[in-house]
């Protein structure tokens, strides 16, 4: 069973017909060729795949952080993935070159996804503070730094960064200025919504027989990947999008709502629990 595939990777627009239970992370490095996503634990637990993945959004493109090694490449159609190998050109980067500074990476096969992690913090970070900062990396592991010298790359990084003009909240002019992200991140707002109907796309899928259908599936992709490969798989799009609300004074949070989402909502309004 294949499907067509349209997005943006990094700054090349892929359209391709593949096998929609094909994850991510193998598309990144088998078809693609970009080694720097890697491959560990493949099973969500070590963050070495760690890929930025925007989507389009009323206020623009939210990015955020996923494990590339559990991501169907279906669920990537009309959007935007950022692998380490995107988030600079000919030179270094300012988060990257922190972690050269402070000797940050020393085998350097976590360091992408340490890298994307942090640029996936400050993405979506209005105000970024050290503490939340940490806890944004803590799903990368690292067995050689002792994570001593990560530490003072982020904290050399959130002073580069608070000292400059404060930022709103997915303002990707200040982070392009600010050597954080490439150029090319301007023109991809244009770019996905230039790509074809996702409405269509999805019908086309969901009107085929199926055997298995899936709406996250994460546990399904480190359990059995090769079974899913082999199946007639259909992803279920009527999944609400992840838009926490309160309605008549009760909080409605979508099933499909990552915890990472749920404490930026809590966050940006100050509640108490």
């Amino acid at each position: 069973m294949e499907t067509d595939i349209r997005f943006i990777l990094n700054e090349k627009e892929i359209h391709t017909r593949i096998n929609p239970s094909l994850v991510l992370l193998d598309y990144i490095r088998k078809t693609k060729k970009l080694t720097g996503t890697k491959e560990v634990c493949k099973e969500g637990d070590c963050g070495a795949c760690t890929i930025l993945l925007g989507e389009l959004s009323d206020s623009g493109i939210i990015y955020k952080t996923i494990n590339s090694c559990l991501f169907p490449i279906q669920k990537v159609n009309g959007k935007h993935v950022v692998t380490i190998e995107g988030l600079n050109t000919n030179e270094l980067n300012l988060i990257q070159d922190e972690f050269l500074n402070q000797g940050a990476s020393q085998c350097g096969f976590c360091t992408p996804g340490f890298i994307v992690s942090l640029t996936g913090y400050l993405l979506n970070s209005e105000k970024p503070n050290y503490e939340d900062a940490i806890n944004s990396i803590a799903g990368n592991i690292c067995r050689c730094t002792g994570y001593n010298s990560i530490k003072k790359s982020v904290q050399n990084i959130l002073l580069n960064t608070n000292n400059a003009n404060p930022f709103n909240n997915n303002n990707l002019d200040y982070f392009i200025k600010s050597n954080i992200l490439p150029k090319y991140f301007s023109d991809i707002e244009e770019k996905l919504k230039s790509i074809l109907n996702l409405e269509d796309s999805d019908k086309q899928i969901t009107s085929q027989k199926s055997s298995v259908f899936i709406g996250g599936g994460t546990d399904l992709f480190v359990q059995k990947p090769e079974i899913l490969l082999k199946s007639n798989v259909v992803f279920n799009h009527s999944i609400p999008k992840n838009k926490i609300e309160i309605v008549n004074n009760e909080l409605i949070i979508p099933a499909s709502t990552t915890i990472e989402e749920f404490k930026n909502f809590i966050q940006k309004r100050k509640f108490a629990f």
